[in-house]
């Protein structure tokens, strides 16, 4: 192991909109932007589940929902921040709510999924593109393609769930549905990706086969 690797930190990366990762960063890496949070792990003395548990818990998601309708993201992690410091945590109710949240989730994932890939293929083409190439711009907007992806999934799911389209149940969990969603999404939009530059190749080989060979010219005497 080099010393690289030995200075790495555990933390988790909190996206406005998507699916909370564990991962390790360099201690100076402290991201903190309007779309995603970094909260060190180490600094909280919770383990990755205890973590979990804790942004699953009512009092977090009540703070990502209102990032979500405009509070900052400083002010977001300053509170998260906050919550995760407290001394008087149920950690062991906080763990079993979010176990059996996930527990009954697991009895719905098979219809949310079948009801996201519905929605999803309804979508226009042209609308995919512009998805498509609204992820490619993500540099200069510095919204990353990922928080893009199941911000859309998010509306999408909130307006399946308003129409209730394709047998969209209201009683399932939206928050761990319009994951579901995102995932959909976010596979359709690489097959579209894959499709397109296939495409692409295709035409450009097609174009270099039937050009014209040039004749090499001939000097005259």
């Amino acid at each position: 192991m080099n010393a690289e690797t030995q200075a790495l930190v555990p933390v988790a990366i909190v996206p406005v909109y998507g699916v909370i990762r564990l991962t390790n960063r360099p201690p100076q890496d402290h991201l903190l932007t309007e779309h995603e949070l970094s909260l060190r792990r180490d600094t909280y003395q919770l383990n990755s589940e205890e973590l979990l548990a804790v942004l699953a818990g009512a009092k977090a998601q009540s703070l990502l929902q209102r990032w979500r309708e405009g509070a900052s993201d400083a002010q977001t992690w300053v509170e998260i921040d906050r919550l995760l410091r407290e001394q008087d945590l149920d950690l062991i109710t906080l763990k079993y709510e979010r176990q059996q949240r996930m527990r009954v989730f697991e009895k719905q994932r098979e219809a949310v999924s079948a009801c996201a890939a519905a929605v999803i293929a309804e979508i226009d083409g042209r609308a995919m593109v512009g998805m498509l190439r609204q992820c490619e711009r993500s540099q200069e907007d510095q919204m990353p393609a990922s928080v893009k992806t199941y911000k859309w999934a998010y509306e999408i799911a909130a307006k399946a769930r308003e129409e209730l389209a394709h047998g969209f149940d209201p009683a399932w969990d939206f928050e761990l549905g319009a994951a579901v969603f995102g995932d959909e999404l976010d596979l359709e939009l690489c097959y579209m990706l894959a499709q397109l530059r296939q495409r692409a190749h295709t035409e450009t080989n097609s174009q270099t086969e039937h050009r014209p060979e040039q004749q090499p010219e001939h000097a005259t005497a």
